[in-house]
């Protein structure tokens, strides 16, 4: 869930304060919020506001704030807290908006220039004309108008390829955005569809053929010992989670596909296969083509768990 009651955020007076933030984080972690995005800031972050969103963070829950709007280098928090992602904004034209702050503490960027947005009533925040827009509405610029992009970019992965692990959506918002050009660092702008592709994948399914079988485990053998291709997305060999692709994900894929092994990691989508079509005709082709992997690699030893199956 995404959603916030307003008077949980502002408080009876319409101020946002530490303490409303802090109760606001909270509720939203109580409530099962999957993400929870922030369009506001400061340049001072207190101990109680991070220990709040440190424990949204523990609970699976990604957090998103906008970087600011003062042209400047300097942190602004929450956006500078550790495990919230840092938003700059983008222009029409592709590159870093004027106005948006910029850093190394800042982690990926969307368009915030002259975004139509949701209007508060009887408010404006410029107090010029041509701004409002069907009374409703506002034209307005700002990283606050370019956090909600990768919030909800976030929600459509989330709606599209189930629950994933916050680490894995930090990565595929982060890591598979596009260069822009900017002077400053302002991270990549965000490319929703090369989030998507990086984590619409069969999770154990690592030679690419969307079905977990006898073969993955074959595959990453012979590329763990044999400099053989990559599985690609090099995240659908990693069977056990723990962000490497080793011989301890072909066992894992062993006692999931043979025994009574839990599925394959939480990156990409998940299969179940049917263990019935595993016959002992195939069962025996495999162990004799992990021995001969054993003897070829000069690796018995290493593989001695393998040949006394």
């Amino acid at each position: 869930g995404f959603s916030l009651p307003i008077d949980n955020v502002l408080g009876k007076a319409g101020l946002l304060e530490e303490d409303d933030i802090i109760q606001s984080i909270y509720y939203s972690v109580n409530n099962g919020a999957d993400v929870i995005s922030m369009s506001f800031g400061g340049t001072a972050g207190g101990q109680l506001e991070k220990n709040a969103l440190d424990y949204a963070y523990s609970q699976g829950v990604v957090l998103v704030a906008a970087a600011g709007n003062e042209y400047s280098s300097g942190e602004s928090y929450p956006a500078a807290f550790e495990n919230v992602i840092a938003v700059a904004a983008t222009d029409a034209n592709d590159k870093r908006a004027w106005f948006s702050n910029y850093g190394d503490w800042v982690d990926v960027a969307a368009p915030g220039k002259d975004i139509l947005s949701l209007r508060a009533i009887n408010s404006d925040m410029y107090g010029t004309i041509g701004r409002i827009v069907q009374d409703k509405y506002y034209v307005a610029s700002g990283t606050s108008m370019a956090t909600p992009y990768v919030s909800g970019a976030i929600g459509l992965l989330l709606s599209k390829l189930g629950d994933k692990p916050n680490y894995l959506l930090y990565n595929a918002v982060i890591n598979n955005s596009d260069n822009i050009t900017s002077e400053v660092h302002i991270g990549g702008r965000i490319n929703v569809n090369n989030s998507f592709n990086y984590l619409n994948f069969i999770c154990g399914a690592a030679d690419g053929s969307g079905i977990v079988d006898i073969s993955d485990i074959v595959f990453l053998i012979n590329y763990i010992f044999q400099n053989s291709p990559a599985p690609n997305p090099l995240l659908a060999g990693d069977a056990n989670s723990d962000e490497s692709v080793d011989i301890a994900d072909a066992v894992y894929l062993i006692n999931y596909i043979f025994g009574d092994g839990t599925a394959p990691c939480q990156a990409g989508r998940s299969y179940v296969p049917d263990k019935s079509i595993q016959t002992e005709e195939q069962v025996v082709n495999y162990m004799n083509t992990m021995k001969q992997k054993a003897e070829t690699a000069k690796a018995e030893e290493s593989l001695g768990w393998i040949v006394i199956l």
